[in-house]
């Protein structure tokens, strides 16, 4: 199993909405196109070069970005 499907399946049990686990999901496997990495090869400067290419810079913008980072990574 891929990792984009087990962390839909972490989200399924953990009871998030379906408009939260799409958005989860879609930065998760856009980010993993951007690496070009496996999961546990991932940087954490590549979290930041991903987010400085990528994210909207408002404080909330922020997090709810990077919030599915850290689901997938099991970062908290």
């Amino acid at each position: 199993m891929d990792e984009p499907n087990k962390l839909e399946l972490e989200l399924d049990s953990g009871g998030f909405s379906s408009k939260t686990k799409k958005s989860y999901l879609f930065f998760v496997k856009d980010f993993l196109i951007f690496v070009k990495n496996k999961p546990h090869d991932i940087k954490e400067d590549d979290i930041k070069r991903y987010s400085k290419r990528k994210i909207c810079f408002s404080v909330e913008k922020i997090n709810i970005q990077l919030n599915p980072f850290k689901k997938f990574l099991n970062i908290r």
